[in-house]
């Protein structure tokens, strides 16, 4: 269970580091500004969804939060592998595996931690 925690919070660090390095170094999100505007709201959901769910499965992987927060999470993360399998898979296989393997491995953490 220490080496799940570890995988899943360096894994969660990681991400968080990549979504400030894109945002305070590089162009930022400005690709997201054109295309019809209801791809820009999912866009922008995804944007800020993506960290928000990486924060809430660190915190959840460091002890932090209750049950709520969990199963909150466990939402967030269900809902991330439906579109990880819906759009990222289809588009990019290797890269949608990598994700979905991720998020595999914080259910698995859920699953051990419910018991």
């Amino acid at each position: 269970m220490t080496l799940l925690r570890w995988l899943i919070g360096t894994g969660c660090v990681l991400g968080l580091a990549m979504f400030a390095l894109i945002l305070l170094v590089g162009k930022g999100f400005e690709g997201f500004r054109s295309g019809a505007g209801g791809e820009d709201v999912a866009k922008a959901a995804l944007t800020v969804g993506i960290p928000v769910l990486l924060l809430a499965m660190l915190i959840t992987v460091a002890g932090f939060g209750g049950k709520g927060v969990l199963h909150a999470t466990a939402v967030g993360v269900a809902a991330a592998i439906a579109g990880v399998g819906w759009a990222v898979i289809r588009t990019n296989p290797g890269e949608g595996s990598l994700y979905a393997g991720f998020l595999a491995l914080w259910l698995l953490f859920y699953v051990l931690k419910l018991r």
